[in-house]
């Protein structure tokens, strides 16, 4: 399901400034059929890196994770995200992965899907645990909202990297903490 991706392009490395967790943010580009895809990879400290995901054309709506495309090409679009988990990943062995499987917001007729155990998330789940297992990674779960972490099981402490990463996107995120 997940075997098909598409050709992806690096397009540009942002520097964090003034930021306590944040190192840079690498974004990447594809095609699909119909539209062009922004990933941006957030790098973190703990060689914990988020991947985020959305159309080009809406880069600049507050909702541009949670719309949907209508091009029936998720698992395509998801294993491409893959595919740059696995270029980092060969890179640095350490890195760990982590994402939200943001909610469905359909602004043009009100409907809001709830944050917890979204749709875009059980499918990301999915695909991590077919194409990972838990071998190379430890995967931990927040199913009230929606977000993942794989940790690399090359790092000698993962409880460590769990607790850190967790007080870290509670300090940057602190909703994650209600």
């Amino acid at each position: 399901m997940f075997d098909c991706y598409y050709r992806f392009n690096k397009v540009g490395v942002d520097k964090a400034h003034n930021k306590t967790y944040l190192k840079e943010i690498v974004t990447y580009s594809f095609k699909s059929n119909h539209n062009y895809y922004l990933v941006e990879v957030e790098v973190y400290r703990y060689n914990v890196f988020i991947i985020k995901y959305f159309l080009k054309k809406h880069k600049h709506s507050s909702l541009k994770y949670n719309i949907l495309t209508n091009e029936n090409r998720c698992s395509k679009v998801v294993s491409t995200c893959i595919r740059i988990m696995l270029q980092i990943h060969d890179k640095n062995p350490l890195a760990s992965y982590g994402f939200l499987g943001a909610n469905t917001v359909k602004s043009e007729t009100g409907y809001s899907e709830p944050k917890r155990i979204t749709k875009r998330f059980l499918v990301y789940r999915r695909a991590m645990y077919a194409l990972f297992g838990t071998e190379t990674f430890t995967h931990f779960m927040d199913l009230e909202h929606s977000a993942y972490l794989m940790i690399s099981n090359q790092d000698d402490s993962v409880d460590n990297i769990k607790e850190k990463a967790k007080m870290m996107f509670e300090d940057i995120f602190p909703e994650l903490a209600e």
